[in-house]
């Protein structure tokens, strides 16, 4: 038991960990499984309203040669959290862009490239 769920409570990290209080039992008729953007559109309401829409790097480099990135998210979304856990009104923002990233859904990346002739 290494993890815990937004509410504190433990979960099961490793098959190891699934039995005793801890077993977990699936629905079949209601477990679902979601696509990463279909993921980020339950986390982020801007996401799920179009308003933010989310590009994989591949797909934005295929016209660019000498492609080179760099994730800037490390020190990106731990500042926008703490941003937003402080000044922003709990009903305007959410604080889901941290869990979001922590979970590999989105990022931020400085591109340098040169675009082809």
């Amino acid at each position: 038991m290494g993890a815990a769920d937004p509410c504190g409570a433990p979960v099961a990290t490793l098959a190891a960990d699934c039995s005793g209080p801890f077993e977990l039992h699936l629905d079949p008729v209601r477990t679902y499984v979601f696509s990463q953007t279909e993921r980020l559109k339950l986390l982020l309401a801007s996401f799920a309203d179009g308003l933010d829409i989310a590009h994989h790097l591949d797909d934005f480099t295929t016209d660019l040669t000498d492609v080179t990135t760099e994730s800037i998210g490390p020190d990106v979304w731990p500042g926008l959290d703490r941003y937003l856990a402080d000044t922003a009104p709990t009903d305007h923002w959410t604080r889901n862009f941290l869990p979001a990233w922590r979970h590999g859904l989105l990022d931020y990346h400085l591109v340098a490239a040169t675009r082809a002739a």
